[in-house]
């Protein structure tokens, strides 16, 4: 089993555990053998050193079927998705529109965006929770390989400074 899935389990198996939703769930998009497109995994990863044994913050490493997120929306009261992105100059991190790019060597179906316009359609969770996704732009991967380019290792560390403050402040409310 790689070290994705058993992060996956870890945080899945945490939640289960606890008697509450959790505040707020970041959710990690991307694929560990093509490179970069591992951001989000990885700020899943570095977010979880603070946070995994917090109930009232739900990580998770989200590799391949983007739908599996239909089984996740009720544990949380709002998500925050981190993929790579093809748009703007590697490194960058933005905010994602409703209609990113997918990373097609991410072995994505669709985008994020997509699939929770299709979720809430469905209205599989009432109420749908809130979501936002940021992106870190990345160059499209000629090979297979792990790890990171060095500004996108940047703006990872960089990113989860930013999600870590939002983390502290949808936690500290309400």
């Amino acid at each position: 089993m790689g070290a994705g899935s058993e992060r996956r389990m870890q945080h899945s198996e945490s939640l289960r555990c606890g008697d509450q939703k959790a505040k707020v769930a970041v959710i990690g998009i991307g694929n560990e053998l093509a490179g970069d497109d591992a951001a989000g995994i990885e700020v899943v990863r570095r977010l979880s050193e603070r946070w995994r044994d917090d109930n009232r913050v739900f990580l998770y490493a989200l590799e391949t079927d983007l739908f599996e997120i239909a089984d996740l929306l009720e544990r949380a009261e709002r998500f925050i998705f981190v993929d790579a992105t093809l748009e703007g100059t590697p490194g960058d991190i933005r905010p994602l529109s409703r209609s990113p790019h997918p990373l097609a060597p991410s072995l994505h179906q669709t985008d994020i965006a997509s699939v929770m316009h299709r979720l809430q359609a469905t209205r599989i969770a009432e109420p749908f929770p809130p979501w936002e996704t940021f992106g870190i732009t990345v160059t499209l991967p000629l090979t297979w390989g792990k790890g990171l380019s060095e500004p996108v290792a940047r703006s990872v560390a960089e990113l989860v400074e930013r999600l870590d403050a939002l983390i502290v402040e949808s936690t500290s409310s309400g």
